[in-house]
């Protein structure tokens, strides 16, 4: 079967929260593989020998399976499971401000996902991970409200046609009112006035106008 590197972060609420479970985590993953060259050592060996002997040298990674997997048997299942890397991938544990960063070279189906959900929920800490080969994969890792947002859309200016209504007073000069009304509908300039509640509207037909063009 094929290989894959796999990356993962793990966020904490402070960089003291990191510093203090770094011990846990990077016991978790030692553990796992550690495991993993017990099982392939130990592969065939039957149930009632295998189970007793992995929990007393891992008493971590048992919890885990126990856990998350209870029906787990000694087989290839299991190896998906606990594919935490090789012994130097280790090395690649690390701190980055609020953040312990993992990345490991393990076989193509390995599981990181249980995996990760045990560990993260036993120090309170929530994560990320990817399998791919990218130049800074790190990068393609990034928490926040915005994870699965999309990028804003370009931000364009539209006119939009609305009219509304105002009140107010014209002093005409005139020798009768009808005549008055005549002058100031055909004649006589709008007067400052006041604007009238809730009458303004949209024009519908006219919104179609975007960066002055029809």
């Amino acid at each position: 079967m094929g290989e894959a590197t796999y990356y993962c972060k793990m966020k904490f609420k402070s960089e003291e929260l990191a510093v203090v479970h770094y011990p846990t985590v990077k016991k978790f993953f030692s553990e796992g593989i550690a495991a993993k060259e017990f099982w392939k050592t130990n592969w065939g060996m039957l149930s009632e020998e295998f189970w007793p002997e992995f929990k007393k040298r891992f008493p971590l990674i048992s919890r885990y399976i126990k856990e998350t997997f209870p029906e787990t048997d000694n087989d290839d299942v299991l190896a998906a499971l606990i594919n935490f890397g090789e012994k130097t991938d280790i090395e690649n544990l690390c701190f980055s401000d609020s953040e312990i960063w993992y990345s490991a070279s393990v076989w193509c189906f390995a599981e990181w996902e249980p995996m990760l959900s045990f560990i993260c929920e036993k120090v309170g800490a929530k994560f990320l991970w990817v399998n791919a080969d990218h130049i800074e994969p790190f990068d393609c890792l990034q928490f926040g409200d915005d994870i699965m947002k999309p990028a804003p859309e370009k931000e364009r200016t539209f006119y939009i046609p609305c009219f509304w209504q105002m009140y107010g007073t014209m002093c005409v000069k005139a020798t009768s009112l009808e005549e008055a009304k005549q002058i100031a509908i055909d004649d006589t300039p709008l007067p400052a006035g006041s604007y009238i509640d809730n009458s303004f509207e949209l024009d519908e037909e006219g919104v179609d106008f975007e960066d002055g063009q029809a």
